[in-house]
């Protein structure tokens, strides 16, 4: 079964390299996934949120070989 896996990672405008990642949630469904990661992207860069364009929240597939 394919798991979702929402992260972040932060980059250094600068130098380009990822200064910190972390996984934030895993989803069984794609859809669920997207839905957590736009969330994320919308609080993160909305008007009260920290709103530092140099986070990247992304999803990666994870295969599980069950």
């Amino acid at each position: 079964m394919t798991k979702y896996v929402i992260h972040f990672k932060d980059i250094d405008p600068d130098t380009g390299d990822v200064s910190q990642t972390a996984v934030l949630a895993v989803s069984e469904q794609i859809s669920n996934a997207n839905w957590i990661r736009i969330a994320l992207e919308h609080e993160w860069f909305s008007d009260h949120g920290a709103n530092d364009p140099n986070r990247e929240f992304y999803i990666t597939e994870l295969n599980d070989m069950k």
